[in-house]
């Protein structure tokens, strides 16, 4: 037994590549999904606009080598751009197919106004659809912007609901991913290890297997 989940976590680390960027239709909209480890923004920008088939535009005006961490499922891509630039301290502003790129000057204040914003939508969303197939996602983005705004204690309410309601969803995996993140910053090491423990048992979750060991 003990060989097999070796096995199969050197396949995850093996296979696992460091960035990927993907776009979908659905119902008239475009849903973005993005696993980037270390990767550097401007590398990460690059794929996004070449996937969409977009330009950008102030690449110099940021700072492109800023390394970025993240995994996201089905997102809008303002939502998808927010949360990969704010690590870089930037923004961005999409026009005709063109993502402009600016140093985020907006303040405290400003910035939680607009995630307030982006939360207040996607709770709206699981209100009106709580069994809609892209609810487990909504929540997801409830718990990144929680964690966006310092509130971990929210989010990972967020991400427990995704667990215990939606238990066949793929987006399970980023819940529990993201939920022992959390509890190990905090360093709750019991409950992360059971949350990685269960990952890892997750047989439609094994490219996070190598993470989660």
């Amino acid at each position: 037994m003990r060989t097999l989940l070796a096995a199969l976590l050197l396949t995850g680390a093996q296979t696992q590549a460091p960035l990927s960027v993907a776009v979908e239709r659905l119902d008239g909209r475009d849903w973005w999904s993005l696993e980037a480890k270390d990767v550097p923004v401007e590398k990460l920008l690059r794929s996004i606009a070449r996937e969409g088939g977009l330009e950008l535009e102030g690449l110099g005006r940021i700072q492109g080598n800023t390394l970025v961490h993240a995994s996201l499922t089905r997102r809008p891509l303002d939502q998808v751009l927010q949360y990969v630039l704010g690590s870089a301290g930037a923004r961005a502003e999409l026009r005709r197919g063109v993502i402009s790129l600016y140093p985020d000057g907006l303040g405290d204040v400003a910035r939680d106004e607009l995630l307030l914003s982006a939360a207040a939508e996607w709770v709206s969303v699981t209100s009106r659809y709580p069994a809609h197939v892209e609810a487990p996602d909504a929540f997801l983005a409830q718990g990144e912007i929680a964690e966006l705004r310092g509130l971990e204690g929210a989010a990972r309410g967020h991400y427990q609901a995704v667990i215990e309601a939606f238990p066949d969803s793929d987006a399970v995996n980023d819940a529990l991913m993201r939920s022992g993140r959390i509890l190990k910053r905090q360093s709750n090491w019991v409950e992360a290890a059971l949350h990685f423990r269960d990952l890892a048992n997750r047989a439609e979750g094994v490219e996070y297997h190598a993470t989660a060991r």
